[in-house]
């Protein structure tokens, strides 16, 4: 028996992310989708110091998950996941960076997009 979210942000997005699969015939949407299903202790929770040492100056970086404050940045990145903590926005925009939210980045092309698991 498959469960079913009862958050209604995290079902919402997950309709949405299948239908954006479905209209632009990209892969990404759907692989997010399906990993957002999965239980929620089995979402990306990645912190800021694994997100400095393996990317690059301006990159758009995917976490289906969370995103933990732990460590710092020392370039900019264009970071979009579920959900981060506070600091992580501040930590992201004092690099330079900018932090945003899954729903934000289905509106742009996902072309270039790097998933962290």
């Amino acid at each position: 028996m498959k469960r079913k979210k009862t958050n209604p942000r995290v079902s919402g997005l997950i309709k949405s992310l299948y239908k954006k699969s479905e209209e632009s015939k990209e892969a990404l949407w759907k692989d997010v989708a399906k990993r957002l299903e999965s239980p929620g202790k089995n979402w990306a929770e990645v912190n800021l110091s694994k997100l400095n040492r393996l990317t690059a100056k301006g990159e758009t970086i995917l976490v289906p998950g969370k995103v933990l404050g732990t460590g710092s940045l020392d370039h900019s990145i264009n970071l979009y996941s579920f959900s981060a903590s506070k600091a992580v926005s501040e930590r992201v925009s004092k690099a330079g960076g900018s932090y945003n939210k899954i729903e934000d980045l289905l509106e742009k092309s996902a072309k270039g997009v790097r998933i962290f698991k």
